[in-house]
């Protein structure tokens, strides 16, 4: 009943944004989301960043927020505010040239008119857990899922596997898809900013800049059920490797309750996960696409994973988890020697190896691909995609 409200209710913004189809398409505008207006993040911010940076001030920027008072801040960088699901945001979304989100059904509500670009940057990458969007949804879940896939005129991709597994066949998307790699994955490639980013995070949480910093960020489950490593035997391992004492961070999901247990620094409210995987020396997740773009770092990254078959049989992989070329460890005793025995020299040529099968997209300069794409030229001679 609850999705059926829901289709209806599209059904119904759809009419009023047609409605407003009466005003011209600015073509200086860019109205951009992230994650469901919940977040200043991602690809979307990177994005947002280069347009303000390249565009000479041409641009009216607007972000949509539910709770659009937490980023006044943006107003010192020349960036409009609008509620998320205000009529405000429906009438600036429907006169758009240029609208930028990065999440399932975030174009649901707004039929792409001529003249418009409705871009998907998406959250992830690589060849983890599956999206399952499509097959594990209620039918007027997959309807509503399907209006905002006819509405999305460009998706980004970070590898050829993406492109065909997630995109093409995942979500059936059949528009135009950028193969640059995700625009928040550039300052993982900018070294020389690394040492900046970690100072900078090290005063904020009044970190050791001299020990190991352990990051642990596990992806998000249904259930609620998240499995936390044992810390102590975790340093201990660290330490027995790589010679010297550790910090053990700890970032929940945005979609999962902060908590946080004894010997651990919550870092959840950071808010930009790429910082965090750069300044970082060694990085513990699960199943999340933070893998992906870790991986390009080539530090030490270790899968924890004591529910492997259940998350398998629950939502699924793409591909076989132990042939994604990180350490995979079901329980604390082999997380314990994966950390005591890594081998970088073999890791690095397994991420090699993983980019390369995967076919990645990935360079560092995703963000500038995209602006001249969509904004290096004018728009009397149209776009560069």
């Amino acid at each position: 009943m609850k999705d059926f409200i829901k289709y209806i209710g599209i059904f119904f913004i759809r009419a009023v944004v047609r409605s407003l189809y009466v005003f011209p398409v600015k073509a200086d505008r860019v109205v951009i989301s992230c994650y469901l207006g919940t977040q200043y993040a991602g690809n979307p911010k990177v994005i947002s960043e280069s347009i303000r940076k390249w565009g000479g001030g041409r641009y009216e920027m607007i972000w949509a927020f539910k709770n659009k008072d937490d980023f006044a801040f943006l107003k010192d960088s020349g960036i409009k505010t609008v509620g998320y699901y205000s009529v405000k945001r429906l009438f600036l979304e429907a006169t758009a040239k240029y609208c930028i989100d990065n999440a399932a059904g975030c174009y649901a509500w707004f039929p792409l008119r001529k003249g418009q670009f409705h871009i998907d940057t998406w959250h992830g990458g690589g060849c983890y857990k599956t999206d399952g969007i499509l097959e594990k949804r209620g039918k007027f879940a997959l309807k509503r899922l399907l209006f905002n896939i006819h509405e999305t005129s460009h998706m980004i991709s970070s590898s050829a596997f993406f492109s065909q597994e997630t995109l093409r066949k995942a979500l059936l998307f059949k528009g135009e898809i950028l193969e640059i790699g995700m625009p928040r994955n550039d300052i993982v490639f900018a070294a020389q900013e690394h040492v900046r980013i970690r100072r900078e995070i090290a005063d904020l949480y009044h970190l050791d800049l001299d020990k190991i910093w352990i990051l642990y960020a596990p992806t998000w489950r249904e259930n609620g059920d998240v499995y936390s490593p044992d810390v102590e035997r975790v340093k201990e391992a660290v330490a027995l490797r790589f010679g010297a004492d550790s910090l053990f961070l700890k970032r929940t999901h945005k979609f999962m309750e902060p908590h946080t247990e004894k010997l651990m620094i919550d870092v959840t409210d950071y808010p930009d996960m790429q910082d965090l995987l750069c300044a970082c020396d060694i990085l513990i997740t699960d199943y999340s696409s933070c893998l992906w773009d870790f991986s390009f770092t080539f530090k030490p990254c270790f899968i924890y994973a004591p529910d492997v078959g259940i998350y398998n049989h629950n939502r699924g992989f793409y591909k076989d988890i132990h042939t994604w070329g990180f350490p995979v460890c079901e329980n604390d005793e082999g997380l314990f020697r994966a950390i005591a025995c890594f081998d970088g020299r073999a890791h690095k040529e397994n991420m090699e190896k993983h980019h390369k099968e995967l076919g990645s997209f990935e360079k560092g300069d995703a963000a500038e691909a995209f602006y001249r794409c969509f904004f290096a030229r004018s728009a009397q001679e149209g776009n560069d995609c």
